[in-house]
Parts: C-alpha cells; structure tokens; sequence
C-alpha cells in the first residue's frame, strides 16, 4: 500500500511536469523552455479570452512571438496545448500532490489546507473565466468538456480519493467510501459560491472568509462521516 502511494504521488508529478515542460516531438531538439512558457501564457491568455474552440494555433504563435512551428514542436496538436494550459492552473495550486500535503499532519488540518488551496484554485479568475468559455464551446466542441474533466476535476477527485482511502486505512477519519467522501468535501466547499463566481454574482473570497468555509465543509464532512452517511449504498446493503 505504502509503496504504491509513493508511486502515485510520483506519478502525480511526472505527469504535470510532461504536460507543462516537455513534449516527445521537441525533446529530441532541444527544446527552448522560454519559448514554451511563452506559448503556454499565450495560449492561457487567448483560449480565457475567445474560448480554446476560437483560438488557433496561428493566432498562439503570433502572440507568442513565435513560428507556428515552433508551437507543434513543443504541442503537437492543439489539444495537448489544452492538457498543457489545465495541468498549469492545477500545478500552481498543488506542485506537490495532496498526498504529500496530507504526510505528517493531523488530518482535519491536512482537509483545511488541502480545502483552502481547492477554492483558491476554483475560484481564481482564470479558472473562473476558463469554465465560462468551456460552457460556450462544450456544445460545438464536447471533446474540450471531456479534456478539462481529465486534466483538471477528474485528477484531483482521484487525488482525493487517495487521501481519504490512506485516512480512513490509518484511522485518522471515520469509515467511509473514500469517493464518496470525496465527492461530497467538494460539494460543500463549492456550495453556492460556484454558481454565483459564474453568473459575476458577489463572493466573499477574502482569506479569513475562504477558511471559515472551509472549516465548516470539513466540520459537516465530519458529521457525515461520523453518522455512517458516507459509506456507499452497495455497502450498505451488504451490512444488512
């Protein structure tokens, strides 16, 4: 178990690093990471502001102030660049994975942390501004919903998952399902706040306010968890 934690965490951080810093097609040539960076601040910036469905990789280059064969050198489709620009926004927030956040403290401190930095994330202008534009796109481009759920949500709910499923081996929280668990420390850190962030409605995202909500999420997460009611219903059913 413990070994196969150390090879995630790992993974977790090839991963980003593959997607942000390097790619197969520009290894071989030396690739210039200035100009990489440059491209990915390019094309964070014209994908938040016309939606990646309206950015070409002619418009990215141009802004970029390099060849558009420059770019495919370094993303060789416009959809490794979309994988490349959410591993970014994820890794500013976690370079590290949560689990190495979750090592050596006492885990409703570790949900804090790891709670304060989700909704930093979130709720960050570009992350706002990046679902805003997916909302537009999904429906002409649905491949771009499906890219965002795997290199943004879905990576995180399974580092999630895997925090919880080491809490729960080692006694530090209630048992539970850890996906469900998960799950639900998300719904009540977004609450209504993430509807009104989209629709440009007032929240208060002052750090004091932002660990006031996130000690309550981690309190009625708690709760829950305490009263049995995070443990699946297949669980469930079996018990009885």
């Amino acid at each position: 178990m413990r070994s196969g934690m150390k090879q995630w965490r790992r993974n977790w951080r090839a991963e980003l690093e593959e997607l942000i810093c390097c790619s197969s097609s520009a290894a071989g040539r030396g690739p210039d990471p200035e100009k990489r960076q440059a491209i990915l601040k390019a094309a964070s910036e014209l994908f938040l502001a016309d939606g990646p469905d309206r950015t070409s990789m002619d418009r990215i280059a141009r802004r970029a102030g390099v060849s558009k064969q420059t770019v495919y050198a370094h993303f060789n489709s416009k959809e490794r660049l979309y994988r490349a620009v959410i591993a970014q926004r994820l890794a500013a927030y976690f370079p590290e994975s949560p689990l190495d956040i979750a090592v050596g403290h006492d885990f409703k401190v570790t949900l804090q942390e790891i709670g304060e930095r989700i909704m930093r994330l979130v709720f960050s202008p570009e992350a706002v501004g990046m679902v805003r534009r997916l909302i537009e796109a999904a429906p002409r481009e649905p491949r771009l919903a499906t890219l965002f759920f795997e290199e943004g949500v879905d990576r995180l709910e399974d580092a999630l998952v895997q925090v919880f499923s080491r809490a729960i081996a080692a006694g530090h929280f209630p048992d539970a399902d850890p996906q469900l668990a998960a799950r639900r420390f998300d719904v009540l850190l977004l609450d209504q706040w993430y509807l009104r962030a989209l629709l440009d409605q007032p929240v208060d995202l002052t750090g004091e306010s932002i660990s006031r909500h996130v000690a309550r999420a981690v309190r009625d997460l708690l709760a829950l968890a305490r009263a049995g009611r995070l443990i699946a219903q297949d669980d469930e059913e079996e018990s009885s």
